[in-house]
């Protein structure tokens, strides 16, 4: 997965993609790859988001029990 070549430094992310996930997280303090890469731990963390594809296309997903789990 793509995350992975991030968290081990092997591949980064480009600005322009950064900048959109900024903006679809509405998350406006990622001012730095580093930056985007401990909210998208958080984000993975907290909501269960995980990165997959379909039909080509890289999809970010939340997993909606993992708030449950964390309320139990």
């Amino acid at each position: 997965m793509r995350l992975v070549q991030y968290e081990i430094g092997s591949c980064k992310p480009k600005a322009n993609l950064t900048a959109a996930l900024a903006q679809v997280l509405d998350v406006t303090n990622i001012d730095s790859q580093i930056g985007l890469m401990y909210t998208l731990f958080t984000l993975e963390e907290v909501y269960g988001l995980t990165v997959s594809e379909a039909d080509g296309e890289v999809c970010l997903k939340i997993n909606n029990d993992k708030d449950k789990e964390a309320l139990c």
